[in-house]
Parts: C-alpha cells; sequence; structure tokens
C-alpha cells in the first residue's frame, strides 16, 4: 500500500516540500486505497492514520509520562481492523535533504526513538523512511548503513532497502 501511494506521487513535486506535507499526501492516497477505492480486496481490512499520537510514553530524559501535546506522534500507522487488538504497523518518516540530515534519521526523534521504547511501543512492527530530496539514495544508505551500528542498543529486524 505506502509503496503504491508512493508511486502515485510525482517526486519533482517534494524536491523542497516539509516532511509532514510528504507524509499528508502519501496517506491521504493510502486512505484513498483502503477507504475509497481498494484495488485489492484485502485493502479494506486496513485504516491508516497520520500523526498518530502515542499514549503510555515515559520520558527517557525526564522520567515522567508525555502526556497531551507533548507525547510523541507517529507519523504513519497502518492498523489491520480484522483482529482484534488490532496490529499495527508505526513508520517514522525524516527528509534526507542536508548533510546532517542522517543525524536526524538516527537520533532521538528517528530510529533512535524505536530504541528508546517511545515509538511503536504498542505497535507490532516499525519501520522508517527517508524521503531522499537532495543527493543519491545509494549514498544516503552508505551513511545510515556506517552509522547505525554505532547506535546504542542497536537492533535490525533485516537489510536496510530502497525503492527507486
Amino acid at each position: 500500500m505506502l509503496q503504491l501511494a508512493y508511486e502515485s506521487l510525482n517526486p519533482a513535486d517534494y524536491q523542497t516540500a516539509e516532511e509532514d506535507d510528504i507524509t499528508g499526501d502519501l496517506c491521504d492516497h493510502m486512505k484513498h486505497l483502503t477507504e475509497i477505492a481498494p484495488t485489492e480486496r484485502w485493502m479494506g481490512q486496513f485504516s491508516i492514520h497520520d500523526q498518530d499520537p502515542s499514549s503510555g510514553v515515559t520520558s527517557a530524559k525526564t522520567g515522567l509520562p508525555r502526556k497531551g501535546k507533548r507525547r510523541p506522534k507517529i507519523d504513519i500507522r497502518i492498523v489491520c481492523k480484522q483482529q482484534v487488538p488490532n496490529r499495527g504497523y508505526c513508520i517514522e518518516a525524516k527528509r534526507l535533504y542536508r548533510s546532517d540530515s542522517v543525524g536526524e534519521y538516527l537520533d532521538d526523534e528517528g530510529i533512535g526513538a524505536f530504541i528508546l521504547g517511545e515509538y511503536a511501543k504498542d505497535d507490532d512492527h516499525g519501520g522508517m523512511i527517508g524521503y531522499v530530496q537532495n543527493g543519491k539514495m545509494q549514498d544516503w544508505l552508505s551513511k545510515v548503513e556506517t552509522r547505525l551500528p554505532k547506535l546504542p542498543h542497536h537492533r535490525t529486524a533485516g537489510k536496510i532497502q530502497s525503492w527507486e
């Protein structure tokens, strides 16, 4: 579903777009696929949530609960409605557009939030998307792969993959 939504966008329209604008358009396209015009029967089994707040999260820095507007927001949450409790897949997105973007991708509001248990705490799976807005995808993959093992408590479920 995510790939179908991505393929419906024109990358040239997003060269300088903000993260929330890109994510919002991806979610709108996925919602269209799940709620209005599913191209496959299974698509209707899912719901799409944009900027979905996470509850029950404790700040790693202060040790206090993060409530209200201080709750972390999951950029994209895909929920399977066919099971109770519902099963979710949480996706965090970051723009890759300047030299320090890899740091943002890996910091405590990116992959670090998964490691700290702030993102996808109650979901079954989670992942990251990098919106490549400058440079080549392979160069960004190399930068992420080089720095990822240096993170505390680093672990990945598989190889870093890309769509082109």
